[in-house]
């Protein structure tokens, strides 16, 4: 299988199986996009950094992606925390990646994570993978 045409996107808890099956799966996906997703407290993200401290500290990890891995969160979503604790540890063992924080991509009375928003930004990633799986 030729992993330069696998990617792996998902939108809230899709997004969390991508940092959780994307990360250590880097043999079968190339790129890897997370949309309105984190870990929700301390202790699940150090569990996460404990789990994959050996990819985390690899600088060949970074070359191991065609791509920056790639994360959006709305503003006022309420997984902006999460996503940011994730941020910060990818910051921290110098994890290459694309930040983006946009106004309002949630919708709906309770803020949930529930857009067409995140679903759009999938859209230009089609063209470069020819195989792009949505969680």
């Amino acid at each position: 299988m030729d992993r330069t045409n696998h990617a792996l996107a998902g939108l809230s808890m899709g997004g969390f199986v991508v940092l959780h099956t994307g990360m250590p799966h880097r043999d079968t996906f190339s790129e890897l996009y997370v949309y309105n997703s984190g870990h929700t407290s301390e202790a699940g993200l150090k569990q996460f950094e404990e789990n994959f401290a050996a990819i985390l500290k690899d600088p060949g990890t970074n070359d191991l992606f065609r791509v920056p891995m790639y994360m959006a969160v709305g503003e006022t979503d309420i997984a902006l925390r999460n996503g940011q604790r994730v941020l910060a540890l990818f910051n921290q063992n110098g994890l290459r990646r694309f930040w983006v924080r946009v106004p309002a991509l949630t919708n709906g009375p309770t803020g949930g994570a529930i857009s067409a928003g995140p679903r759009r930004s999938c859209l230009p990633i089609a063209p470069r993978s020819r195989f792009l799986t949505i969680l």
